[in-house]
């Protein structure tokens, strides 16, 4: 009788587990860098960037100013802060970028022509 009732108290409390929602940190989207042909500008913004540039730069628990610093200045995953891993995948023209650090802080953004 006893272990019935550890066996129902252990699966209702796994059951309670499994129910729960995941809460994650949410997505904060920060733009792209690069050339505009609409107003002859290079530089961040919200819009498509015409060529080669640096797109859809999102972050967790991260500021879009820390997030767009760190973009402008990686030179590849050998030579970047030690508090960051960064992981790449290249394909041609185009690489994949995303870096993670403590604390959940996570940046994810793509470069290419």
């Amino acid at each position: 009788m006893t272990i019935s009732i550890i066996a129902l108290t252990t699966i209702a409390a796994a059951v309670a587990l499994a129910a729960a929602p995941a809460y994650a940190s949410p997505i904060r989207e920060c733009g792209n860098f690069g050339y505009r042909n609409a107003t002859g500008t290079v530089g961040w913004g919200m819009s498509p960037v015409d060529g080669a540039g640096t797109f859809n730069v999102t972050t967790r628990n991260v500021s879009c100013r820390v997030a767009r610093r760190v973009v402008r200045r990686y030179r590849g995953t050998d030579t970047y802060y030690p508090t960051w891993r960064c992981r790449e995948i290249n394909d041609y023209e185009f690489s994949d970028i995303r870096c993670t650090a403590s604390r959940g802080r996570v940046i994810h953004w793509q470069t290419g022509a």
